[in-house]
């Protein structure tokens, strides 16, 4: 009945794809959707928007099929820079009681935290920041409310 591939509304047929096949398309209700791998990459082409999830690039951006101005748009968007500094304000802000030294890999963007956090903690600092977050998991980490960060970004 139904399909578990993620899909995206498509105003492009599949001869403005960029490889031009049909097979990355799947036909719903008489309308052609672009087929993709990632939720990410999904919704960045849906809400016309760049990547944020440090997809583009690798692989994994590699094996979706987005359109050429898709592409174009995820490789012009640059990163904000971020320090291990503005990591570590940022987690107590949070209310991360005691952070433990930050290990950056600006390379990867990848942040690497010694000590333990929560995935709430991991996941708010990763989307904030456009980064990877590696931590090891919190004792006891279950559900927890998710944040909404409403201070203003100077943008």
């Amino acid at each position: 009945m139904g399909t578990t591939a993620r899909t995206a509304r498509s105003p492009a047929s599949p001869a403005d794809h960029p490889r031009g096949r049909r097979d990355n398309y799947v036909l719903v209700n008489n309308a052609l959707h672009l087929t993709y791998q990632t939720n990410s990459c999904a919704l960045t082409h849906v809400l016309n928007r760049p990547d944020s999830h440090l997809a583009h690039g690798t692989s994994t951006c590699a094996d979706n099929h987005c359109p050429a101005s898709q592409r174009v748009l995820c490789a012009s968007s640059a990163p904000p820079p971020v320090t291990p500094d503005d990591i570590q304000q940022h987690l107590v802000w949070l209310g991360v009681p005691t952070v433990h030294p930050i290990h950056w890999d600006s390379e990867r963007r990848t942040a690497t935290v010694e000590g333990a956090l929560t995935l709430r903690d991991c996941n708010n600092s990763a989307q904030g920041f456009g980064i990877g977050v590696q931590a090891p998991r919190q004792t006891g980490d279950g559900p927890s409310p998710l944040i909404l960060d409403t201070r203003d970004s100077g943008s």
